[in-house]
């Protein structure tokens, strides 16, 4: 009965392990723009294996404008002839008015609109 119990016990302490928080802030990743690194005041996180970036302090180190849709709860940013448009609880980004597919939504953490780090480097 004991053994059975203990291992029981130890099987559940384990899987609880595992069930730790999806998201986390990621202090060491570097993110260089222009050969340059860049730090922002809202860290990086990572979530489901994406890392995220808050999408004003990235674009406008890129020198795109930023705009905010309260309406919609969607953040646009422009630089030059491109426009990038991200909803917030969406898997789809637009580029150009182009879908695309994010692996992780944009979303809202601590105040800032939060986006896919991978789908805007490759603008």
């Amino acid at each position: 009965m004991y053994k059975k119990f203990l291992s029981s016990f130890l099987t559940v302490l384990l899987i609880l392990s595992f069930m730790g928080p999806s998201q986390t802030y990621a202090n060491n990743i570097t993110i260089i723009i222009n050969g340059q690194n860049v730090t922002f005041a809202q860290q990086p996180i990572i979530k489901n294996g994406t890392t995220l970036v808050p999408m004003r302090a990235f674009f406008e180190a890129l020198g795109a404008k930023v705009d905010w849709d309260q309406s919609t709860k969607t953040a646009a940013g422009t630089r030059d002839n491109t426009t990038v448009q991200l909803t917030i609880g969406s898997k789809i980004g637009k580029v150009n008015g182009q879908n695309h597919a994010l692996a992780v939504e944009a979303q809202i953490i601590n105040d800032s609109t939060y986006i896919p780090l991978r789908f805007v480097a490759k603008l």
